[in-house]
């Protein structure tokens, strides 16, 4: 491939794209290539980059230029997959969703809600070449500029994600992909001028890229959540590492090289998932708020931009009189509303901060789970945590198929194949036949096969949670 221009990838369907010809035409501009696991057997480790652009072109600006190349190279030499977006950048950010709701039609802005459909799509469809085959490590490679205090910036997603799923047993990981980075630039001397400065984040708080909102690692902590062994690695790179006069082949390959050497040394060092997590999953996709018992009276907040030192944590931070009010203590567990929506109902835990009365501070993370903007209302209550009116279990949307069969392949070694619930988040639901599956890989938690259709219906897509359960009535 021409490091600057992404050839139509022979994995590219029409299908989940909705049959758009326009759709299509974009997607084509996602390049998809390596190891595609065609002869039945997953590539371990996925590489994307869903914001290059070549340096230079005139839609760069805004784009992590120059970062395709650096994927593709690190992807084949761990045998794996790479999966690059060309420019895409200038109409969608594939790596975050839209909000929770398209918006109101509007005489004056007729194509809004369109494009909220034509972003999910493209969003959905690159999250799809990312996790098909369940891949157990995902690398992002993404890029900045400006003035810093470090060259190269590394996060796991999981410290910072609202799932909650990182901790004290990453430690050993995260110093292994910091030492083993640095190590490996060090071998390596000459084509950077200064040696470039290695942070990782939550060892150090310098980092300001932390995957803190992204779909890419909100599906790796509810993977995690079930009990799969996956973890993903977000890493930004410094532009004076990927494009200028000092930048050349033999740099590329250089850096190339000491990432390879950082991700084999973070996979050996990552620590298992601690079993599946029934209810933080369900919590994790809104599905315990509907039959939530509140234990007080729900008031509304305005909604207040998060304080930067709070990003990544996935609480609500309210002032101590109204957390007192509410009956609330920080940590415990709040029911967050947003008025009218039927799918903006989230279980948060709650931290007390110097702020306004009647205020409430969310980070965008949640806000767009809630649907909500800032200056608007939510209605936040105190409930009882630990109880959920889900039955069934959760599994992964393994893969979907290109055709429109209704019929779902179901593998779950506690059910029958027969009449299914499936539930993707509040409002999200789709009762299904289903029949017996044969998943291409080993895996130990249920999972099903989908008709595109029944995808779009319930908005999901490979490596997507959902949970599965008996018929309602």
């Amino acid at each position: 491939m021409d490091p600057g221009r992404a050839r139509p990838s022979r994995r590219v369907r029409q299908d989940l794209l909705g049959d758009s010809a326009l759709l299509a035409s974009l997607a084509d501009l996602i390049e998809v290539g390596g190891n595609l696991g065609v002869d039945g057997t997953a590539p371990t480790v996925v590489v994307g980059a869903p914001h290059h652009c070549r340096a230079g072109g005139l839609l760069a600006a805004g784009h992590d230029v120059e970062t395709g190349p650096i994927a593709q190279q690190v992807a084949r030499d761990l045998g794996g997959r790479h999966v690059v977006a060309d420019e895409l950048r200038t109409f969608v950010d594939l790596n975050k969703g839209p909000p929770a709701k398209p918006p109101d039609q509007d005489p004056d802005r007729l194509g809004a809600s369109s494009k909220w459909f034509a972003d999910r799509a493209l969003a959905e469809f690159y999250q799809s070449q990312i996790f098909c085959g369940l891949p157990r490590t995902v690398v992002e490679i993404h890029g900045f500029d400006g003035e810093a205090d470090l060259d190269i910036e590394l996060s796991t997603g999981l410290s910072a994600a609202r799932h909650r799923v990182g901790g004290p047993a990453w430690a050993p990981a995260l110093q292994a992909v910091r030492e083993t980075l640095r190590a490996a630039l060090q071998e390596t001397p000459g084509p950077w001028g200064a040696l470039p400065r290695v942070g990782v984040f939550p060892l150090d708080r310098a980092v300001r890229m932390r995957a803190s909102d992204t779909w890419t690692f909100e599906r790796v902590s509810r993977l995690r959540l079930l009990g799969l062994d996956i973890h993903g690695l977000h890493i930004e790179l410094h532009k004076r590492l990927r494009v200028g006069r000092q930048v050349s082949a033999h740099t590329t390959a250089a850096l190339a090289r000491a990432i390879v050497k950082a991700v084999e040394a973070f996979r050996a060092a990552a620590p298992p998932p601690a079993g599946v997590q029934p209810e933080r999953l369900a919590e994790a996709l809104g599905l315990h708020a509907p039959g939530m018992p509140l234990s007080g009276t729900a008031e509304a907040f305005e909604v207040r931009k998060c304080l930067e030192a709070s990003v990544g944590t996935g609480r609500v931070h309210l002032h101590a009189d109204d957390l007192a009010r509410l009956g609330l203590r920080p940590g415990e567990t709040a029911l967050v509303a947003a008025p009218g929506s039927a799918c903006g109902r989230l279980l948060l835990p709650v931290a007390a901060e110097d702020s306004v009365p009647a205020t409430v501070r969310l980070e965008a993370s949640i806000r767009r789970r809630l649907g909500v903007r800032l200056g608007q209302q939510v209605l936040i209550a105190s409930c009882r945590a630990g109880t959920t009116d889900l039955s069934g279990t959760p599994g992964v949307v393994l893969a979907v198929r290109e055709d429109d069969d209704a019929t779902v392949e179901l593998l779950d070694r506690g059910r029958a194949p027969g009449r299914c619930l499936l539930r993707a988040a509040p409002g999200r639901s789709l009762e299904v036949d289903t029949r017996a599956g044969r998943p291409p890989i080993d895996l130990r938690v249920p999972s099903v096969t989908l008709g595109w259709r029944q995808a779009q219906h319930l908005g999901v897509t490979c490596g997507d949670v959902l949970w599965i359960e008996a018929p309602e009535g």
